[in-house]
């Protein structure tokens, strides 16, 4: 196409606008409101491979307006009525896009007197998306090719092509001033608008049967040659002729993405795009989901206004890249998901793969006539992601997760899968696809109870012993139990390394012994796991999935052991542990109550030291209690404990006073129960006025939860049922007042 396209914007009208009374008196300016009447487009069809252009929805260009004694500075305006003039451009947004002559509106306002004239240069460029402008200077407007395009079969993206106005001089006719003391103008024009760039238009032939029938996800041409401003950010003086502008570069990129608008295989697919005039050496790449095929071509040629169409031919040195993921022996393929690479709405193919061998998956919905269902994520206990195949529940009662290409090599597979609702159950089905041909590896049953579960899922390990072992994968969800179902995938690995999974971390045993069993299983291994024992009395052995164990009665005090799991497959050890521990058969209950008598005098000899303490001060003590067997023995031990604040004058035979912490110093034994009576009652609060809490080493305190505690009146009791909890802690530090402490009695197991 030899000639400039044009179109004709005829009888652009200047019109006044209303005021209010409420609107000051004093003058703002000009305002000035263009109609643009555009005519001769000639068909509704975006382009039509001739000179026929049609504007969208939401399109709009932008305008500048400049007194003719200074054509290259632009009238400063407001970009609202009455608003201040502090810009210099506005937008002509299009009123009707169905309409046979676009309408394009635009305003500007509050031109200021010094600037208000009965002539004006008119300049403008279409789309106002892909325009900056630089202030007042009209010479150095920058515009913008995308690098990233769509393009349907019949036309570029509209918003990709920049148009120019060619400069047009506006006469004002019939100024008018209002009551406000300002004007309101009216005139008209003829512009017109021409193509700033050039087009591609690449079609492909003799492309082999192994490729043509795949869909383009994308094309991407790259300039590879000397000359790589094929498209971005170029710089323009839009007071020029439109055929004397040339763009100056200012920050360019080599390469353009098309996007196709609908689906289209790689023989029908038409690539339009939009691009800077010049002659480029290209890689032309067509990708699919399961190959890119690859173009080197040079000499391509595009000029302002016109469209090189060439055809791309597939020849012998043209290259064919495989998406598909080949596992050699002892190769690991794994995906974990995470929220940049689920599959959502506005992602409907991810790229998955946790390494360097990457694989296109997406999910679809066979069932869903009217595409509602997307995917989308959810979050786990431990700040992971799961893929989510439904956002709030599955329409059609099917769901298929399937790769863009073949995976090889597949002899075992790890799922972590779930549902995301109660009371819920569906079917997994794994399978390798090829062509028409299916071969399923296995279907599993999943189901949730009735309280709300989270997304952590379950680990299921598949063997694949179907002889099978190549092809894309598919998963497939059906047998929904109902519709408001959110079933989803935590993590997908394909022949994962072997792994031991153990189904105890710690085994708890009374004086007198026992036996049981433990579920210990291997995976993706033929290896089977080694027990041991490093205590006598706990003797433990492995067969069928199962660790037997049998601990022998104690005679003695409270003792630990450790089993050790080990699986070895070749160069690969994984090693898991069991704690065990056993009651005392010398351990006794005892009781240790502490009245205000028993701490006053502790408080006594503390104040001796201070001769000038007062109903104010407090001070840190320790102390020594004795706690007395339950068993009418008599047996008593010595408890230590330390208080970090504790008032020591005006003792009071009712109650002691303190602020801060009274704790035991040394570890007394598993702490069963701990009651208190105080001014007030123990709350788990963080600024509780009291709180007890517990501690397994002296140094880490927590609260026991809610269920714990019972208040009656003043008394607070707390019953704990952790045996590693062997320490306790009065908590005052919470509150902001003195805490008046009664009485506490701790009931505790030790030797």
């Amino acid at each position: 196409m030899k000639k400039t396209l044009y179109m004709a914007a005829v009888l652009a009208t200047l019109a006044g606008c209303a005021k209010t009374e409420s609107q000051p008196e004093n003058p703002v300016g000009s305002n000035l409101e263009l109609t643009a009447n555009v005519e001769g487009i000639g068909t509704k069809a975006v382009f039509d491979g001739d000179s026929h252009i049609k504007f969208e929805k939401g399109d709009a260009f932008r305008a500048a307006i400049a007194l003719p004694s200074a054509p290259d500075k632009a009238v400063k305006v407001a970009s609202q009525n009455l608003g201040v003039a502090s810009g210099y451009d506005t937008a002509f947004k299009l009123e009707d896009p169905n309409a046979d002559t676009p309408v394009f509106k635009g305003n500007f306002y509050s031109i200021v007197e010094a600037q208000n004239s009965d002539a004006y240069k008119f300049y403008g460029v279409f789309p106002s998306d892909a325009v900056a402008s630089s202030g007042e200077n009209l010479t150095a407007w920058r515009v913008q090719v995308k690098g990233e395009q769509t393009s349907s079969q019949t036309s570029w993206q509209n918003k990709a092509d920049v148009m120019l106005v060619e400069p047009a001089d506006v006469t004002v006719e019939g100024k008018e001033k209002t009551q406000y003391n300002e004007y309101n103008s009216k005139a008209s024009l003829n512009i017109k608008f021409a193509h700033l760039f050039g087009f591609g238009k690449i079609s492909f032939a003799d492309i082999p049967d192994t490729y043509a029938g795949l869909n383009v996800d994308q094309v991407v041409v790259e300039a590879v040659g000397e000359n790589k401003d094929l498209v971005g950010v170029y710089k323009i003086d839009i007071t020029k002729e439109v055929d004397e502008i040339q763009p100056v570069p200012f920050n360019t990129g080599s390469k353009v993405t098309v996007t196709p608008e609908a689906a289209v295989t790689v023989a029908d697919n038409v690539v339009w795009f939009v691009a800077n005039p010049g002659t480029y050496d290209v890689k032309v790449t067509v990708k699919t989901s399961r190959y890119d095929l690859v173009f080197e071509r040079a000499g391509l040629n595009i000029k302002r206004g016109k469209i090189a169409a060439p055809t791309v031919h597939f020849k012998a040195a043209d290259v064919a890249v495989s998406h598909d993921v080949a596992l050699a022996e002892g190769e690991t393929w794994s995906h974990t998901p995470t929220y940049n690479n689920s599959l959502i709405s506005t992602r409907k193919k991810a790229t998955w793969g946790d390494g360097e061998k990457k694989m296109a998956f997406s999910l679809a919905y066979p069932k869903d006539a009217n595409g509602t269902n997307a995917g989308t994520t959810y979050y786990k206990s431990n700040n992971g992601v799961s893929q989510g195949f439904a956002q709030s529940r599955v329409i059609g009662d099917k769901v298929v997760l399937s790769s863009g290409a073949s995976f090889s090599g597949v002899k075992m597979l790890k799922l972590n899968l779930g549902i995301y609702t109660a009371s819920a159950s569906c079917d997994f089905t794994v399978a390798l696809a090829n062509g028409t041909d299916t071969t399923v590896i296995k279907k599993i049953s999943v189901a949730t109870g009735e309280e709300t579960p989270n997304a952590d899922g379950a680990d299921y390990f598949i063997e694949n012993t179907t002889g099978v072992e190549a092809g894309d994968l598919v998963i497939t969800l059906d047998n929904l139990s109902k519709d408001d179902i959110r079933p989803y995938l935590g993590l997908l690995v394909l022949n994962p390394k072997p792994e031991l999974v153990v189904g105890e971390s710690e085994l708890k045993f009374e004086k007198d012994g026992g036996t049981g069993e433990v579920a210990c299983n291997a995976y993706a291994t033929k290896s089977e796991p080694k027990v041991s024992s490093d205590a006598e009395w706990l003797k433990v052995t492995y067969a069928d999935g199962k660790i037997s164990y049998t601990a022998e009665a104690n005679a003695d005090s409270k003792r630990t052991a450790t089993v050790t799991v080990t699986l070895t497959d070749g160069d690969f050890t994984v090693t898991k542990t069991i704690s065990a521990k056993q009651k005392s058969a010398t351990s006794l209950e005892y009781k240790l109550t502490v009245t205000p008598a028993l701490v006053n005098k502790i408080l006594k000899a503390e104040a001796e030291k201070h001769p000038d303490a007062d109903a104010t001060s407090y001070y840190p003590i320790d102390a020594k209690f004795t706690a007395v067997a339950t068993d009418g023995s008599g047996k008593t031990v010595d408890v230590n404990m330390h208080a970090t604040w504790m008032y020591v004058t005006d003792l009071s035979d009712a109650s002691f006073r303190m602020r801060g912490k009274f704790y035991c110093s040394s570890s007394i034994g598993f702490v069963e129960k701990v009651v208190i009576t105080a001014n007030s009652t123990v709350s788990m609060g963080n600024y509780a006025a009291l709180s007890v809490k517990f501690s397994k080493d002296g140094t880490t305190w927590n609260n026991l939860s809610s269920s714990a505690l019972t208040v009656d009146g003043k008394t607070s009791t707390l019953v704990n049922e952790d045996e590693d909890n062997t320490y306790f802690s009065i908590d005052a530090s919470g509150g902001w007042s003195i805490l008046y402490v009664d009485s506490f009695e701790v009931t505790f197991i030790g030797e």
